[in-house]
């Protein structure tokens, strides 16, 4: 994308088809990562139409910022783990959102960090809320809204 204008509706177009992709597999795998709220994530986006919500004509947005650093500091400040929640595919994207030969925003990095931000929203959301293991158990809690 060459203007920061364009980059917007890009991004929906790209989140629409991706989302699409939803409701003829039970799986969706963004970046090497497998969303685990997929409904959830699709729900929101399509109560949006699509627009972005972390991030606003190639800029990232101050609550994404937040976010990001509540994921990354996940360990220290509530005892989860920064993977469970996209933490290393966010990081690689949000550092190559522009492309490196040209500097052009890449509308399909900053959808696919939408996707992987939302997911991750909702699994941290449920697991401040509900814990991460089962109650007396070794066992991981799976997610089931």
């Amino acid at each position: 994308m060459e203007k920061p204008a364009e980059v917007n509706p890009h991004i929906e177009k790209i989140l629409a088809n991706e989302l699409e992709k939803f409701d003829t597999s039970r799986l969706l795998v963004i970046a090497g990562d497998t969303l685990l709220t997929t409904k959830n994530v699709t729900d929101f986006y399509r109560g949006r139409k699509f627009r972005p919500a972390w991030s606003d004509s190639g800029v990232f947005r101050a609550d994404f910022l937040t976010l990001f650093r509540l994921i990354r500091d996940a360990r220290y400040n509530f005892g989860l783990v920064p993977a469970d929640y996209h933490y290393r595919a966010l990081d690689s994207l949000m550092r190559n959102t522009r492309d490196s030969a040209t500097r052009l925003i890449d509308a399909v990095k900053l959808a696919h960090i939408e996707l992987l931000a939302t997911d991750a929203f909702f699994v941290m959301a449920n697991h401040l809320h509900h814990g991460r293991i089962k109650i007396d158990t070794v066992e991981r809690l799976s997610w089931n809204p």
